[in-house]
């Protein structure tokens, strides 16, 4: 995710042309981004992303439903303050695309990773991890213990929720509603 009104610009051009080099330079690697409606984070992020066979831009969703997408990512890259939060209490490291973190915490006991604004470290950063099987095996161990605020944060979202976003990133069909 990438919202931040301090990197519009040339800046977040630069968080989209990374996030894309990371699939580019994955091939394992399918990126699902729901994306801000501000035309200022959607502009860029069409422009660079759109049309990739292994990126899935997203509209907005409801919490459940990414909450889900969030349980069923093996790295996230954001620079939201609450997604930094919410990603390693579901034992997801996180790439920071900011100078700084609201969540020192996840920082200081290895769960984030704050790789700036540049192009180049954050590709770096994402491509360093996603390359080191042992590094995010070990982060498992180091989650943050937020349960008192995120105790049931993987059990939260809905089936609907569940369906709506898998079929938006991978296809499947999804089942008449429910009356």
């Amino acid at each position: 995710t990438g919202h931040r009104r301090e990197s519009f610009g040339e800046t977040f051009e630069g968080l989209c042309r990374a996030m894309r080099r990371v699939v580019d330079a994955h091939e394992d690697v399918l990126l699902a981004y729901p994306v801000h409606l501000n035309p200022n984070v959607r502009r860029p992020v069409e422009a660079i992303l759109a049309g990739h066979p292994r990126i899935a831009l997203l509209e907005p969703m409801p919490y459940d439903a990414f909450v889900w997408l969030l349980d069923r990512s093996h790295l996230v890259m954001t620079d939201s303050g609450g997604v930094q939060e919410e990603a390693p209490a579901l034992g997801k490291p996180v790439v920071v695309m900011r100078e700084t973190s609201e969540r020192p915490e996840a920082v200081e006991s290895g769960n984030s990773v704050i790789a700036g604004t540049s192009e180049e470290a954050i590709f770096a950063a994402a491509d360093e991890l996603l390359g080191s099987e042992a590094w995010i095996a070990d982060f498992n161990r180091r989650a943050l213990a937020h349960d008192r605020h995120l105790v049931n944060l993987a059990e939260y979202p809905a089936e609907r929720g569940r369906m709506e976003v898998e079929h938006l990133v991978t296809g499947a069909s999804q089942p008449a509603p429910t009356p």
